[in-house]
């Protein structure tokens, strides 16, 4: 259903459809909205676009004329054509502009800014009144109010009016610019602070010996191009001068500026001495700390159920994939939720709202019993659907009102965990309730754990991929020999995973006798802690996949090893290939499979009963069959760092 509520209502998300998941079912999630934004697509609408109770990706503001599409900006900082602005009462992005024509009808550009009509003085700001739904007075207080110059004795003075033309050799003491910078006799500079509001410090390159190669970079203060990315974003060629940029400058296919040290760039990157072409640009660039992966602290803080907090970022060029990793370090247990990922292109890879309609997009993620800590795989699926891009990336995230009522969580972190390199090996830690016959000490020599253990080695090394035990642990508590609750934070499904005992890249795998899954009807063989699993987290709620071990629940130990390299592919990434039921109709939500029915991989085939990711355990033949395995699939097992690192 859609969620179509105003500021600081309570919505409800109830995802009714069927077997997406282990433990094959949806949950409803309710929380407090700030804003709600509700969408149809994915496309990504300018700021100031009308709406009515929703925006793709954006919040939607129905208190002003026509509704606003905007988000809100705390940081000051907003995405490509936006200002920051607090005329409303709440920090809010607005349309960036220089003139009335680039604004929507019945609005106008105003201090740099699209707005409604004013019908009250103060909604004019300083200096200035409001007759007849306009404002009049000064044009600009302060720089922030000009988006492509300075602010000079009430006027908005752009970079062409501080110096001489392009023509400026002998004259110009600073930087003399072409007209794809905008012209003019530029300041030079060594960061953006010292450009001041409105102007980046750009390293602006040159061939003066007209061979065909930069020889020269010399940074100036550009004026900020308020339809371009910005610094980290995605661009075409190695040259300066692209309107692609807010800096009209792009370097080795991104956005960049110049530097004075690591506080002028993104967290990911440093500020470093670069080559390009027969000269040195100090710029912007990938941390040298991430070459070989890593792990990248984004956040950190307090979470208000519904209210949104987001994180910018750049992740580096060589990494084949990320894993956001939501954790929570105190207070109480409310489900995690991210709410939007945008890359460096600006294509939105998710979106909160679209999953709550049902729709498709890039990057599948579902906000599962996501307590205590959440993990999202970029890429989940192969380059046809998703090209993963190092750079600038936006992430927003959110936490929903907890099933007891709790609205503030204590503090959590999100943390980008980067892989740069293809499968290789993936570690397991086996942990054994009570009364199966088997303990830690003698899991080495019993033959059903190892053949288990063997049977799913079998199906990963198709994939490239080596099953290795790491060690063996025993579970305290008669109570989770049979798990018989298995929603929510105090069941004992999620009271068995933070039991886990694992270290660094080790998967928790937990053996019981058998899984009651709370009257979900049918038999329940294994669950995973989510899809993906946050990787290298132990003794947390939802770290961990279980399956059930009694042989007259399971049969077989090779039935045993196709459970765990089942509930294992869902906690490294992988949907169902097939999912229970007929496909969703259009419009149709309950009793049907959405997407599709299937994962969003391109070479798998629904009704393939063989594929590891089927949704049930198929017997037939005289043995096990769930032992295939797509180079898709492969390809998405590779991609989580908690097999490539």
């Amino acid at each position: 259903m859609p969620l179509r509520e105003s500021i600081a209502r309570v919505y409800c998300i109830p995802l009714t459809v069927n077997n997406l998941s282990s433990p094959h079912r949806f949950l409803l999630f309710c929380g407090v909205a700030l804003f709600v934004a509700c969408g149809e697509s994915s496309t990504v609408p300018e700021y100031g676009d009308p709406c009515t109770g929703s925006c793709p990706t954006l919040l939607c503001v129905e208190d002003l004329p026509g509704g606003l599409c905007t988000e809100t900006c705390e940081d000051g900082e907003c995405g490509t054509g936006g200002t920051c602005d607090d005329r409303f009462g709440l920090p809010l992005c607005l349309l960036a502009c220089e003139a009335g024509s680039e604004c929507r009808e019945g609005w106008s550009c105003w201090r740099g800014a699209c707005q409604p009509a004013c019908t009250t003085d103060p909604e004019c700001g300083a200096e200035a009144v409001c007759r007849d739904g306009v404002c009049e007075g000064a044009e600009c207080t302060t720089d922030d109010e000009c988006p492509a110059g300075t602010c000079s004795a009430g006027t908005c003075v752009g970079l062409a009016d501080m110096g001489p033309p392009p023509e400026c050799e002998d004259t110009c003491e600073g930087v003399c610019l072409g007209e794809e910078y905008g012209g003019g006799c530029a300041p030079s500079c060594t960061d953006s602070p010292s450009c001041g509001s409105g102007f980046n410090c750009a390293p602006v390159p040159s061939d003066t010996n007209g061979d065909g190669r930069v020889d020269r970079i010399d940074p100036a203060c550009i004026p900020f191009n308020p339809t371009g990315r910005f610094t980290g974003g995605t661009c075409s060629g190695s040259q300066g001068g692209t309107a692609m940029c807010d800096s009209r400058v792009c370097f080795e296919n991104q956005c960049a500026i110049a530097c004075d040290d690591d506080t002028d760039c993104l967290l990911g990157q440093t500020c470093q001495d670069r080559p390009w072409d027969d000269a040195t640009v100090r710029t912007c660039y990938d941390d040298p700390a991430l070459a070989g992966g890593g792990d990248l602290e984004l956040r950190a803080g307090r979470l208000t159920s519904g209210f949104p907090t987001q994180a910018i970022f750049a992740a580096p060029r060589n990494a084949t994939s990320m894993v956001l990793l939501l954790e929570q370090t105190d207070g109480a247990d409310l489900p995690f939720t991210f709410v939007s990922v945008i890359d460096p292109t600006e294509t939105v890879l998710f979106d909160l709202d679209g999953i709550a309609e049902l729709e498709d997009q890039p990057i599948r993620w579902l906000p599962l019993n996501t307590y205590e800590a959440a993990a999202m795989l970029v890429p989940n699926t192969t380059a046809d659907r998703v090209t993963f891009r190092g750079g600038r990336h936006r992430v927003s995230y959110a936490a929903f009102t907890s099933e007891t009522g709790d609205t503030v969580a204590g503090n959590a972190r999100l943390v980008a965990r980067f892989a740069t390199g293809s499968g290789a090996t993936l570690r397991l830690r086996l942990h054994f309730a009570p009364g199966l016959g088997v303990s830690a000490s003698t899991a080495p020599g019993t033959s059903r754990v190892q053949n288990a253990i063997a049977a799913m080695a079998a199906t990963y090394a198709a994939a490239g991929i080596t099953v290795q035990v790491e060690g063996y642990a025993d579970v305290s508590g008669s109570n989770f020999t049979v798990i018989d609750s298995t929603d929510g934070p105090s069941s004992e499904l999620y009271q068995l995973f933070s039991r886990g005992t694992g270290s660094g890249d080790v998967l928790d795998v937990f053996f019981v006798r058998s899984i009651d899954s709370d009257g979900g009807g049918g038999t329940t063989l294994g669950i995973a802690g989510g899809i993906p699993g946050p990787p290298s987290v132990h003794g947390k709620l939802t770290a961990g996949v279980v399956a059930a071990y009694d042989s007259g629940v399971v049969g077989s130990a090779t039935n045993l090893g196709q459970i765990l390299a089942h509930e294992s592919g869902h906690y490294l990434g992988l949907f169902h290939s097939t999912e229970n039921g007929r496909p969703c109709s259009a419009g149709e939500t309950d009793g049907c499979a959405p997407f599709g029915g299937g994962d969003p991989i391109a070479d798998t085939t629904r009704g393939d009963n063989r594929n590891m990711m089927f949704w049930a355990l198929q017997t037939f033949g005289g043995g096990t069959v769930n032992n295939r395995i797509t180079a898709g699939q492969g390809f998405v097992l590779q991609r989580n760092p908690l097999v490539t690192r």
